[in-house]
């Protein structure tokens, strides 16, 4: 709840659309309520918003509750030495925190990583490295990563691409004709492992 502006009425139908903002241009991407609105649906919740201008916005999360896993001494896992990987990721993903959060991970596990906040960004990067994997989010602005991938694909015909979204209804978004046939989908919020087993299989093909 924030005691701000509000939302008005006609807004409020929208807010949890992708790439609906109020904000100026270049200051937003309305891509942050309909990410959280689709981690919550996936995780069998809801969220629900109520909103009067001038007075502030409120909004309700709802999550089904579930059992602790309550797990015993002689039960906990055992440590075990981390498999170090190597290779170039290039990473396409606006989203700042998630981008920094998955490239710390990456960087852990032995691999070198590129960072990019937009899709010309990683283009740049693609253009100097003869060998890479592309790990990008699908739903951005300007270029989505379908986009993306079949742009590099133009100049590397064996590219392998790692798409990831925390969207189940991607109809929004028409997968490009020329995608690259090495290609994974890896579904928001994943774990630190089930990204590793995907860029593993990737490496393979």
């Amino acid at each position: 709840r924030d005691t701000g502006c509000g939302i008005s009425a006609e807004d409020l139908q929208h807010v949890f659309e992708p790439f609906f903002t109020t904000k100026d241009k270049d200051k937003g991407t309305g891509l942050g309520l309909s990410t959280v609105y689709a981690i919550i649906n996936r995780s069998g919740g809801q969220i629900a918003v109520e909103s009067t201008p001038g007075e502030g916005t409120t909004f309700y999360l709802y999550l089904p509750e579930v059992e602790a896993i309550v797990t015993t001494k002689d039960e906990a896992p055992q440590n075990t030495v981390q498999k170090m990987r190597t290779g170039t990721i290039i990473i396409a993903e606006d989203d700042a925190y998630i981008r920094g959060l998955i490239s710390r991970l990456l960087a852990k596990s032995g691999y070198r990583v590129l960072e990019s906040a937009d899709p010309e960004e990683a283009i740049r990067f693609a253009s100097q490295e003869p060998d890479f994997i592309l790990l990008t989010d699908i739903v951005m602005p300007h270029m989505n990563g379908y986009e993306l991938a079949a742009r590099l694909s133009e100049t590397k015909s064996d590219l392998r691409v790692l798409f990831m979204s925390g969207y189940q209804d991607r109809s929004f978004i028409v997968p490009e004709q020329n995608l690259p046939a090495k290609n994974l989908f890896l579904e928001k919020p994943f774990s630190h492992e089930a990204l590793l087993e995907a860029l593993d299989t990737l490496a393979t093909l």
